[in-house]
């Protein structure tokens, strides 16, 4: 949707203001141009008034030519973004000035005209593949990238599973480990190793079933 603000609001222009805005431009530029010498944001001359950023091309326009009408735009015929001369400026809606902006470039698209890839693989062929954006536009893929970027991706997920096993393993026998130190710690057996080693001067326990008719406690 095109949002276009109302310039309505800050004209007519202080004569404080008229002089800031002409002292910045030039009018013997090439071709006619009025050129715009301050400050510019994407090609297009910008001028800070009343705390607010204005382009220059639509507020000399304005204050000049006629109001410009909601969903119009402001195109320059002359093909130069920082000129501000009115003759050279005309107020049309967005679809005729996406035209004339196409029609101007040979019709085509930039991206179109991109034959290979960034790796150097060509955009033609089986290598090219369509896919749609998320507003549903149409883009071009190279198949050669996109399969060594799956592979890429798959490589990654298993190497990430695989790390993930393996800590899970390590803290399950810590677990176990701290598990079997604090029952021999409360009956006070140390463990080294696999084994269990009693403190000095102190007999094992005869186990379960081992002593005289299945003995279920120490012998006195």
């Amino acid at each position: 949707m095109l949002i276009v603000r109302d310039y309505s609001v800050i004209l007519p222009l202080k004569p404080r203001e008229m002089q800031r805005l002409l002292s910045k431009i030039n009018r013997e530029g090439p071709n006619g141009c009025w050129v715009w010498t301050g400050s510019a944001v994407s090609g297009y001359g910008r001028i800070t008034l009343r705390g607010q950023t204005w382009s220059v091309h639509r507020l000399v326009f304005e204050a000049f030519v006629r109001h410009v009408k909601r969903r119009e735009v402001v195109d320059h015929l002359c093909g130069n973004g920082l000129c501000c001369n009115p003759e050279h400026l005309q107020a049309i809606v967005q679809a005729i000035n996406i035209e004339r902006w196409r029609t101007a470039r040979g019709n085509v698209h930039w991206r179109h005209k991109i034959t290979h890839c960034r790796r150097g693989h060509p955009l033609s062929g089986d290598n090219l593949a369509w896919r749609r954006g998320r507003k549903g536009r149409k883009y071009r893929v190279c198949r050669i990238c996109e399969n060594n970027r799956k592979a890429e991706d798959e490589r990654r997920r298993k190497a990430v599973e695989e790390a993930v096993r393996f800590w899970a393993e390590v803290a399950a026998k810590e677990r176990a480990r701290r598990r079997i130190g604090e029952k021999g710690a409360s009956r006070g057996i140390t463990a080294v190793g696999n084994k269990e080693e009693l403190p000095p001067g102190e007999m094992p326990e005869p186990m379960e079933g081992s002593g005289p008719q299945g003995a279920r406690r120490p012998v006195p």
